[in-house]
This record gives structure tokens, C-alpha cells and sequence, in this order.
């Protein structure tokens, strides 16, 4: 009988150790205040040089990824396929299917997000 209490200790010590390390491991994965943003994001990484950030509400998301130590042409190469991407989706679009009223779908020049350039030096 005393061994079988032994080994249920046991079983619930090493699940206890589980769930610790576990935690202990996850931090960088948990919510909380970033300083830099003012905002309560989900922080994650995906390598030490790759970071990130989430935040949603019920009116508004915020999604940021921030790539460490990469080389300036790269990184122009990185937000120049993002701006491309994101622009696209605002671009005039034929119709793909028959019986509308128009060929094309497009947004109002008023609506479409505009693109700008920030340089920081460091």
C-alpha cells in the first residue's frame, strides 16, 4: 500500500515539474504591457532575431513583426513586398464571375490607404 502512495507522489511531482518548466519556458510567449508599443500585446518569437507582436480589440488588430540585426537592402526588399501586397488589395479588379452590372470592382482614390516613408538613422 505504501508503494502505491510512492508512486502517486511521484506521478503528481513529476507533473507538477512539467507544468512549471513549462511556464517557465513559455514566458516570451504570454501576454503583456510592451513598453515601446502602450499597448497589451501577445509577444511570441519565432528565433532570438525575430519577434512578434499582436493586439486586438473589438474595433481594431495590430500585427508587428520585428526582424533584428538584417541588412538595409533587405529589409527595403521586406517592406516594399508588404506595401505591394497590402496595395494591391485596393487596386481596380475585373469581375470574376458574369451578370454584373460592371467589369471591374475598384475603391475611391478618398479610401485608399496611402503609403509613406519613415528614416530613422540607428
Amino acid at each position: 500500500m505504501r508503494k502505491i502512495y510512492l508512486k502517486i507522489l511521484l506521478i503528481i511531482l513529476i507533473f507538477c515539474s512539467l507544468i512549471f518548466f513549462t511556464y517557465l519556458y513559455s514566458e516570451n510567449n504570454s501576454i503583456q504591457l510592451n513598453a515601446r508599443f502602450g499597448f497589451n500585446v501577445k509577444h511570441s518569437a519565432l528565433t532570438d532575431k525575430i519577434d512578434f507582436y499582436e493586439f486586438s480589440s473589438s474595433h481594431e488588430h495590430l500585427e508587428i513583426t520585428e526582424i533584428k540585426q538584417i541588412s538595409s537592402d533587405v529589409a527595403k526588399q521586406l517592406v516594399q513586398e508588404k506595401v505591394m501586397l497590402f496595395s494591391s488589395l485596393f487596386e481596380r479588379q475585373r469581375v470574376g464571375y458574369k451578370g454584373q452590372h460592371t467589369e471591374f470592382v475598384d475603391c475611391p482614390d478618398k479610401y485608399k490607404p496611402v503609403h509613406s516613408e519613415i528614416s530613422r538613422n540607428g
